[in-house]
């Protein structure tokens, strides 16, 4: 039976809003390197970026192979 939930659900949508928020933070970064400020408000874009993102889509991380079984005595 194919599983459903977060990680399989809706692919194409996760990797829409990872573009995203690519996009805004590289706005970001290009418009904060340029010397636009905007009195503060540029940095919504970074905010804006950060709760786009599908954090949780992301895969946990893997633990090398032989990290789970004991020290030898």
């Amino acid at each position: 039976m194919p599983q459903t939930g977060p990680r399989t659900a809706r692919p194409f949508a996760t990797y829409g809003r990872a573009a995203a928020a690519l996009l805004l933070f590289s706005a970001w970064m290009g418009l904060l390197f340029a010397g636009f400020l905007l009195h503060g408000a540029l940095h919504l874009l970074l905010v804006a970026a950060a709760l786009l993102f599908p954090w949780r889509s992301l895969a946990p991380p893997a633990t090398p192979a032989g990290r789970d079984d004991l020290p030898p005595d």
